[in-house]
């Protein structure tokens, strides 16, 4: 499991050349929020963008993601469609996430997911620096039926009550139920 903030800003490495090729600038996925892979920026005069697709990226490392070859790099052109962690039509970071009876969680400050399974594993909320500091940030898992939309991350009720650090009142509970 990946924090997407840890991917980004991780530099490249061609392991055929041993050359570092570029740095990570943002982690891509579709409409469905299924990862597709990686914006690079790449060493260059004029610093272009690149794509480096899932079925390309040999690992992602604690201090570099490695893929075979810089073939493995494609132009962007294409990926205008992707949701980006801080970039794309519809960006993550920043976003607040809400219950679908109304109760604001946070905003999400970081995404988890996995190459294996290709897909987000859950949410790290932020309520604020001072709560950060006071009582840490809550980290949460991502439900099926949950909404990423243009303006908020949607959470269905049912399975909340199993999240660590989330407690519903009796009325959200009922709400729930029905």
């Amino acid at each position: 499991m990946y924090k997407a903030n840890d991917v980004i800003g991780l530099p490249v490495l061609d392991l055929q050349a041993g050359q570092e090729l570029g740095v990570v600038r943002d982690v891509l996925f579709d409409e469905d929020w299924t990862f597709q892979g990686l914006l690079i920026e790449i060493k260059a005069m004029f610093r272009r963008g690149r794509f480096i697709p899932t079925d390309s990226i040999h690992a992602i490392g604690d201090d570099y993601v490695t893929i075979s070859h810089v073939g493995a790099m494609l132009p962007l052109e294409g990926t205008e469609q992707f949701n980006g962690v801080k970039a794309g039509p519809i960006r993550m970071i920043g976003k607040p996430v809400i219950t679908s009876n109304g109760h604001r969680l946070g905003e999400v400050e970081d995404v988890y997911f996995q190459t294996e399974i290709g897909s987000i594993i859950g949410y790290e909320l932020s309520d604020g620096l001072l709560t950060d500091l006071l009582e840490g940030r809550k980290a949460i898992k991502h439900l099926e039926r949950t909404r990423v939309g243009e303006d908020a991350v949607v959470l269905p009720v049912t399975g909340l009550t199993d999240q660590e650090g989330i407690h519903l009142t009796e009325r959200e509970e009922t709400t729930n139920e029905k």
